[in-house]
């Protein structure tokens, strides 16, 4: 029975796939009742490419289900996709990418194959890819190597639940380089597994799977009410979302907007408040199908944190302690600790506040609740200008996980030393070396902000030099003055 006579091919109408017509002869020795003839699960062809006389045929069946009884089953399961590459006898024939543009649930995306044959003489290659999770654009059709490519859109040969895309060539040659390029729809955000097994018309051994799964985008939107510290509406400048790698969006001179169809992901939220108000930065995360709600607050003044962001539902500051950083010292590092009760919804806050830059030399120390918390630094608008100075404006700590009612936030900044110019902890002559340096321009600046500037003249120069190394002879103290 092996073999086969070739009968001519009708699926994809080019004379390259043909199905073969056998004749089994049996005699029988006395038995009794019907043949049962098996054969073996090794049909390659979906169930449509079947030629018309065998599926029209009462005495020999393809089947849809495995329970369905015949006198001869043909079988369309040749296994799933990704245990394909178990039949392969030669290993990595082909180099295989698959390259799509940003996918955006009910969003069209092109996506690219590249196939690189690594041996010779590779006939009749089908890639079969399975649509699954996607729509396929058929009207789009296919590209082979930027040329109109032949396809067929058919029952997969994994079963009928889902249909698969049949790419067909007519032969590959080893190192050419073979490229396809299809649209596709996804159909919901998240993951996206998209696989795709190539296999040689007449070689059953030279089967290869590749598989990669990528992330589909969804839009959300982001609802912005801008208040100022009364909770009355506030006239905002302008109120910009900006994304990585994404164009700002930007909304001006209004108290309220609401921003439609923001692919998800995290974003920076800016207001510009008038001249009354300082200017607002924080952290909005846009999730699918979904509308961020950013209750922002514009005060007057921020020498003293405060909130300024509030998921969800409005949110207040009831209380603020402060433990004083005390005197500039070169002899102990500076820190303060703000302890902030607030009142609100639960979820992310955000507290603002007006502190020097040198503050952010590390990491703040963020408590809820007794438990160190989740959160987020936005650095404000810190500079270092040419004339030697610093400025200070403001940054914001984005609080995560907030618990409904009453919440009370410690946030603890450490510094440097008065005088540090190295950050090693310690006011030494090698400090007084880096400042005389840093005033000859032999160097651009310093990892300690402005604690160089020892004599807090808004100034870095030789003169501060000569102050560290006047402390270090013990002519000064630790603060910097005379010692007599």
């Amino acid at each position: 029975m092996a073999g086969g006579t070739p009968i001519p091919g009708r699926t994809f109408n080019n004379g390259f796939s043909t199905v073969k017509s056998h004749t089994l002869t049996a005699t029988s020795t006395g038995a009794t009742g019907p043949f049962l003839v098996s054969v073996d699960h090794s049909q390659s062809a979906p169930v449509n490419e079947i030629d018309w006389d065998i599926q029209g045929s009462r005495l020999i069946q393809s089947f849809g289900y495995e329970e369905e009884a015949g006198l001869m089953h043909v079988s369309t399961d040749i296994g799933i996709l990704s245990d394909a590459s178990l039949i392969q006898k030669i290993r990595n024939t082909y180099n295989v990418e698959i390259l799509p543009t940003e996918m955006v649930a009910g969003e069209k995306a092109d996506v690219t194959i590249k196939v690189t044959p690594e041996k010779t003489g590779v006939y009749s290659p089908m890639i079969e890819i399975p649509i699954a999770g996607f729509t396929f654009d058929n009207e789009t059709g296919i590209t082979e190597n930027n040329e109109p490519g032949a396809f067929q859109y058919l029952n997969g040969t994994t079963g009928n639940d889902h249909p698969s895309l049949f790419i067909q060539s007519v032969a590959w040659n080893v190192s050419d380089l073979q490229t396809y390029k299809f649209t596709i729809t996804p159909e919901d955000h998240g993951e996206l597994d998209l696989d795709l097994r190539i296999r040689p018309l007449y070689d059953d051994t030279d089967v290869t799977f590749a598989s990669e799964t990528f992330t589909v985008m969804g839009r959300g939107n982001v609802s912005v009410n801008v208040v100022d510290e009364n909770g009355a509406p506030a006239q905002a400048k302008s109120i910009t979302l900006v994304g990585e790698g994404r164009v700002p969006i930007l909304q001006e001179n209004v108290p309220t907007h609401t921003f439609t169809n923001v692919l998800n992901g995290n974003y920076t939220l800016v207001v510009n408040g008038t001249n009354d108000h300082p200017s607002i930065r924080t952290a909005v995360r846009v999730t699918p199908d979904a509308t961020a709600l950013c209750n922002v607050t514009l005060p007057s003044s921020l020498t003293e944190p405060a909130l300024v962001f509030s998921e969800g539902g409005a949110g207040s500051i009831a209380s603020v302690e402060q433990k004083p950083a005390g005197r500039l010292s070169a002899a102990y590092a500076e820190n303060t600790t703000y302890t902030v009760t607030v009142l609100g919804d639960g979820g992310e806050i955000g507290i603002a506040l007006e502190l020097p830059m040198r503050y952010l030399m590390t990491k703040p120390v963020v408590k809820v609740n007794g438990e160190n918390a989740t959160y987020e630094l936005i650095d404000g608008t810190f500079e270092y200008f040419s004339n030697k100075t610093y400025s200070t404006t403001n940054a914001t700590l984005l609080v995560y996980n907030t618990s409904v009612g009453s919440n009370t936030v410690e946030i603890g900044f450490e510094g440097d030393c008065l005088g540090e110019s190295d950050n090693d902890g310690e006011v030494t002559i090698i400090d007084a070396l880096y400042i005389a340096s840093y005033s000859a321009r032999l160097i651009e600046g310093f990892e300690t902000y402005n604690y160089p500037d020892v004599n807090c003249d808004g100034k870095i120069d030789i003169e501060d030099a000569l102050y560290v190394a006047s402390y270090r002879a013990k002519l000064l103290d630790e603060y910097y003055q005379s010692m007599s």
